[in-house]
């Protein structure tokens, strides 16, 4: 039974294989068909009012972002204490700052730390909920976002939460010098200026109109920080303060990471109980799977729901076997494939040229077991509801993509030689140094090996620590990169903006296309859904020939919950998402 493709003779023999011969009509994915993404009716024109029917001047059809309370009451009585114990598997989970390249992802820990003003429902993946605030509002001309702060929110030292932490938390976002630290910085370029007129109101101005920046600020990553916070990165992590549901008890890095229940947190379930209802969370840095699936079943898990690929098919199936009424959750994921700009890749043809020579299909069969979800695409797949994405068929026609006879069109092979012999490269001639990350080795093995069938050498480099990987792309010492990742939302400004425009943050190698960055400010301004769907679809194409970022594998994310866990959502929208909010779960033992 095939559980991972880490030994390389075993990947490389499944590639020859594959390679040799013309495969046959695959049958059903054998994954969990994740949740499809909510049919969202356009938005109606943004009004001023502190009620909770407030609206975003929002293009995505998507329903009013209204204010609803955070809890729902619990079909029966809740019982309180125990520790949740939770994998983690990223090195992310080491750098604790959400506004930082390296460490955005450390959200679906620090979400239990720290709170957001508002967040996207992790069910729906639509619906705009409060948090920090007890209502906010938009102006008619779409150009004004008021916040009002509660006022029972406290710091864990005591302090009360005003409008100078989140003054800071948004200078920090918008207009901070650290080039590590500006991950939130392209999703927030419509904001002109913020200002704090008393403690308890914040004030957010827009350019212009924006389409997406009521749920840029609603992200797992836009969390609150504490204004005496000033060294996120450094000091602020030896013993960390937030607002929320859980308080720093321990952390090791690569090893563990222990929060404890805030007694004194001030959000109350809809009963009028005190959450969260835990004595706290553990959670075990794990990354492999087998290790990971062993202390699952035996019971030292109660979740493998920490990120990534956290079960395999087959383990999915021995889950049911050995652990009565388990539950298997599931959620998108997908893997992306980044270029540098050194020597000949500055050649936007040479780029093309890789990119339509991967061969995705086999990735797709043998990765993790196969079944890997086809074609990969950068946004919300249309099979789950997405609205922006290039549908399927026409993935299907684009070089890269294409199919015959289930396997990679030959003719992708073709077109890959003729665009090296147009750039004047040869691909015999170059060294490419992929950089990976070891949750994502198998991916980046077969990466390597694919593209050396196809005549183009690489040597990859697996990099584990985040500081040393981040270091390296930023100052572009690298030829590609390959990411696992998650939407937070359905929008371009998710994952797209921060690759592709030229001022983005994960932009390593400084690749600047003035058409592009115009299409992304224009469908950003545009509130007219079809219209803006359209500016987006033409993006896209126009991307697979700039070829700097370029869906590489996507698979369906399954893990498994056992049987006694409640109030934790295992349909869940998007990867990185406020599921990952455990302040209303409780285990039922």
């Amino acid at each position: 039974m095939i559980r991972s493709l880490t030994k390389k003779s075993w990947l490389a023999l499944s590639i020859a294989v594959i390679l040799a011969m013309v495969l046959a009509a695959c049958g059903g994915d054998d994954e969990e068909e994740p949740t499809p993404a909510p049919t969202r009716p356009p938005a109606a024109t943004a009004t001023t009012a502190p009620a909770p029917t407030t609206q975003g001047p929002t293009a995505t059809p998507a329903p009013t972002p209204t204010p609803a309370p955070t809890s729902t009451p619990t079909p029966r009585p809740i019982k309180t204490g125990g520790t949740f114990n939770i994998r983690i598997s990223g090195a992310f989970g080491n750098e604790w700052d959400t506004y930082s390249t390296s460490g955005q992802f450390s959200a679906i820990i620090l979400q239990n730390l720290l709170n957001n003003l508002t967040y996207i429902d992790a069910v729906d993946g639509s619906t705009i909920r409060t948090d920090l605030v007890e209502r906010y509002s938009i102006s008619a001309d779409g150009k004004t976002i008021t916040y009002n702060l509660r006022r029972d929110v406290k710091w864990h030292n005591g302090a009360p939460f005003t409008s100078k932490d989140v003054n800071f938390s948004f200078t920090r976002a918008k207009n901070g010098t650290d080039p590590k630290a500006q991950a939130m910085l392209p999703r927030l370029r419509s904001i002109q200026s913020f200002a704090a007129p008393d403690d308890y109101t914040f004030t957010v101005t827009l350019s212009q109109p924006s389409a997406s920046i009521i749920y840029a600020l609603s992200t797992p990553f836009m969390l609150m920080y504490s204004a005496d916070s000033q060294d996120v990165q450094g000091a602020w992590k030896q013993n960390p303060i937030g607002t929320g549901p859980f308080k720093y008890k321990k952390f090791e890095a690569n090893v563990v990471t222990e929060f404890v229940k805030n007694p004194d947190y001030w959000k109350k379930d809809a009963a009028g109980r005190a959450t969260p209802y835990l004595d706290g969370i553990t959670y075990q840095f794990i990354t492999d799977q087998a290790l990971t699936f062993a202390a699952f079943r035996a019971g030292r898990l109660d979740c493998t729901c920490g990120y990534s690929s956290d079960m395999l098919p087959e383990q999915k199936d021995e889950a049911r076997k050995s652990i009565p009424n388990v539950k298997i959750g599931n959620s998108a994921s997908m893997n992306i494939l980044f270029f540098g700009s050194r020597g000949p890749l500055a050649n936007a043809k040479v780029r093309q040229a890789i990119s339509v020579a991967i061969d995705r299909k086999t990735i797709a069969d043998i990765v993790r077991g196969g079944g890997l979800r086809y074609p990969p695409t950068w946004l919300v797949p249309e099979k789950m509801g997405g609205k922006f994405t290039l549908t399927d068929a026409e993935l299907l026609r684009t070089p890269g993509f294409r199919l015959q006879n289930n396997a990679k069109d030959p003719a992708d092979f073709e077109l890959s030689k003729r665009l090296f012999q147009e750039a004047g490269v040869d691909p015999a001639s170059l060294n490419l140094v992929v950089i990976g990350v070891p949750q994502q080795a198998d991916y980046t093995e077969a990466l390597v090996t694919l593209l050396g069938k196809a005549g183009i050498k690489t040597t990859l480099q697996v990099i584990a620590a985040t500081a040393d990987r981040t270091a390296r792309l930023l100052r572009n010492d690298f030829d590609i990169g390959t990411a696992g990742g998650g939407q937070t939302l359905d929008d371009p400004y998710d994952q797209i903006v921060n690759y592709i425009s030229s001022t983005g943050a994960n932009n390593y190698g400084k690749l600047a296309n003035p058409d592009l960055d115009k299409i992304l400010a224009d469908q950003e301004q545009m509130l007219d859904f079809a219209k803006r769907r359209d500016m987006v679809w033409d993006l896209q194409r126009r991307m697979f020939e700039w070829a700097t970022f370029v869906p590489f594998a996507e698979l369906t994310t399954v893990f498994g919950v056992h049987p006694y866990v409640e109030n934790l959502p295992v349909s869940r929208a998007f990867v990185v998402s406020s599921a990952h909010k455990f302040e209303n779960v409780w285990l039922n033992k």
